[in-house]
């Protein structure tokens, strides 16, 4: 199997050891939001690791058999962008933080100041309405805002 696999796979782990660890100290309101967001993650990382396999086994790879390269800087902007929500969520709140976290992404990527100011208000929106007013999920405030 390719070396591509392994990254998804570890992840997957992660995620499912910190779903799992939750549910064991907090309660199934406070989980709620975490079981979403897991499930529609840990589905996109199995839909990788199955995409991997599939093109390892029909051999589309150029490389040798047996010789995987590993390219670290291929990984390096989704870690670091994964690593920056954690201090914002932090200082901010999972209220202001996922906004300005999409808000980031979009200008960083070089999209233009109307499609990122309607995107993320669309996003803090739908944030707001889905999970807070209709599912009443109780989120963490912020180490400023508490």
């Amino acid at each position: 199997m390719r070396t591509r696999v392994w990254f998804p796979a570890v992840i997957s782990i992660l995620l499912l050891g910190l779903i799992v660890q939750g549910s064991l100290e907090l309660s199934t309101d406070a989980m709620l939001f975490p079981y979403v967001l897991g499930a529609f993650g840990l589905a996109l990382l199995a839909g990788q690791i199955v995409r991997e396999a599939r093109g390892a086994q029909q051999g589309a790879s150029g490389e040798e058999p047996g010789r995987a390269s590993f390219n670290l800087g291929a990984y390096l902007p989704g870690i670091a962008w994964l690593l920056a929500i954690l201090p914002m969520i932090y200082l901010l709140g999972f209220f202001v933080a996922i906004p300005l976290y999409m808000f980031f992404c979009l200008k960083f990527r070089g999209e233009k100041w109307p499609l990122c100011l309607i995107l993320t208000s669309l996003v803090g929106a739908f944030f707001y309405f889905a999970f807070v007013v209709a599912l009443k999920v109780p989120f963490y405030e912020g180490l400023l805002f508490s």
